[in-house]
């Protein structure tokens, strides 16, 4: 970000008539957790802007990227604790049901097409090891290219969570957060004059 302010810095002052404008450098933290830009639109942080040019680090130039929609969620088991070692049996595994539906998950991305994205950890996994865990908790994201395929992608996830507690006998609970489409502006009409002007190296992904 810093090096494309800068370099409009210095565009600008090569100009010899300089063009009465003002220009603003914002940071917008939390863009995958919690939606930076959507809080600060809300805000009204781009009130007074006329025209915004989001630059995002990355290690090769691309003029109209893929924009995945996305989603968050986090899955709980609720088991039944028991000494590991004087009750085993009395217990339900709920970190059974978190390796589980792991697995599921990576048995899963065989059929998943090449641009979906399924990805997640094991938050709580239980609190001593002479102890079967009666609480686990995962966070995961999934993505794809359109909100479509989204809802499709997030069918098969639970599925995957939803098998792993049947087959380990626990009750399971899906609390989904965020979710961020993939409609973007730029694909209106001003992104080809963007890249006819724009002095810089292009890589598409088309």
């Amino acid at each position: 970000m810093w090096h494309a302010f800068t370099g409009l810095k210095i565009a600008l002052d090569a100009v010899n008539k300089k063009p009465k404008v003002k220009i603003v450098l914002l940071g917008t933290p939390a863009e995958e957790g919690g939606g930076g830009k959507i809080l600060m639109i809300n805000n009204g942080c781009f009130k007074d802007i006329d025209f915004c040019m989001m630059v995002h680090p990355c290690p090769y130039d691309v003029l109209k990227p893929h924009f995945l929609a996305c989603q968050t969620f986090k899955i709980t088991y609720k088991g039944h604790a028991a000494h590991a070692a004087a009750f085993p049996w009395e217990g339900i595994n709920a970190l059974d049901a978190a390796v589980m539906a792991y697995n599921n998950i990576s048995v899963l991305r065989q059929q998943m097409k090449p641009t979906w994205r399924v990805h997640g950890i094991i938050t709580e996994g239980g609190v001593k090891p002479n102890i079967i865990p009666e609480y686990t908790q995962l966070e995961y994201m999934i993505r794809a290219l359109t909100d479509k395929e989204l809802e499709v992608l997030k069918e098969k996830v639970i599925a995957c969570f939803e098998a792993a507690a049947s087959a380990t006998g626990m009750s399971s609970k899906t609390s989904w957060h965020s979710v961020y489409f993939n409609k973007s502006l730029f694909f209106l009409g001003w992104g080809g004059g963007w890249g006819r002007h724009g002095d810089f190296k292009v890589n598409n992904w088309d």
